[in-house]
């Protein structure tokens, strides 16, 4: 099923970044695979893909683990077809599935399509923790203990033996090595509470004490919670997941 391309992260992502290399390699691919393009009594002679015609149509099959993105590309385009002996050239219009990974790193994004195919509709079933189409993993209701204790059994094992406060800005800072900020303020009217950015840049915030915007340097997997967020709200809601919230992008807001 195709994704709702009108709010899908994955599309626009793709649009952006990677249409450009997928469409050098699927005209290395038409060129070197022609024999998919003959007929039960013609062989194509050659292959090429029209200029112009590439199209990027969607991303499917969307897996996520740790830094790595792995997707299909469905494009499309017109193959211009040559064939051995009288039968004459035909262009006909096909559509392709090329897989993808993205290897998100400091220095940037290591991109390679791993293989392209003839399009056929995927076997593949869709995982039940697959993302969303703005690439936020999915956990459902009943996985919510079993991803606790994998978390837990990794970075914090003893709170598995003994009852005790999870030391979150510990794992934070130490175990998962993530920068966090605590003393700025993320919006005026306290609409933010808090904040992940997965790339380097700037973000605006203002001073605790004053209305005024200014920006701040981030590294990327910096997490950012509003400093007014333990008194206008309490101090479990900024180190418990379980608070009435919401997540938009990268920002996670009050209901």
């Amino acid at each position: 099923m195709r994704l709702n391309a009108y709010n899908c992260d994955i599309d626009k992502f793709v649009e952006k970044f990677y249409c450009s290399d997928i469409q050098t390699e699927l005209i290395q691919y038409v060129r070197g695979n022609t024999t998919q393009f003959s007929l039960s009594k013609d062989t194509c002679e050659n292959a090429e893909l029209e200029k112009g015609t590439f199209k990027f149509n969607y991303a499917s099959n969307v897996d996520i683990q740790g830094d790595i993105l792995q997707f299909d590309a469905v494009v499309s385009g017109k193959i211009q077809i040559t064939y051995a002996g009288s039968r004459p050239s035909a262009t006909k219009n096909k559509r392709f599935r090329a897989r993808c990974q993205v290897v998100a790193g400091e220095s940037g994004r290591d991109f390679t399509i791993l293989w392209v195919a003839l399009y056929a509709k995927s076997k593949k079933k869709n995982p039940l923790k697959t993302p969303t189409n703005n690439l936020i993993p999915t956990v459902s209701k009943e996985d919510f203990d079993d991803e606790a204790t994998k978390f837990l059994a990794e970075y914090c094992p003893e709170a598995l033996e003994i009852p005790m406060p999870i030391p979150i800005e510990d794992i934070i800072q130490v175990k998962l090595k993530l920068d966090l900020i605590q003393n700025k303020r993320l919006t005026r009217d306290f609409n933010v509470l808090g904040q992940i950015c997965f790339s380097p840049g700037e973000v605006e915030v203002y001073d605790v004490h004053n209305d005024i915007p200014h920006k701040i340097p981030i590294k990327r997997g910096t997490i950012l919670v509003d400093a007014c967020t333990p008194y206008l709200r309490n101090l479990g809601c900024v180190k418990n997941g379980s608070s009435p919230i919401s997540v938009g992008n990268n920002r996670v807001k009050k209901q």
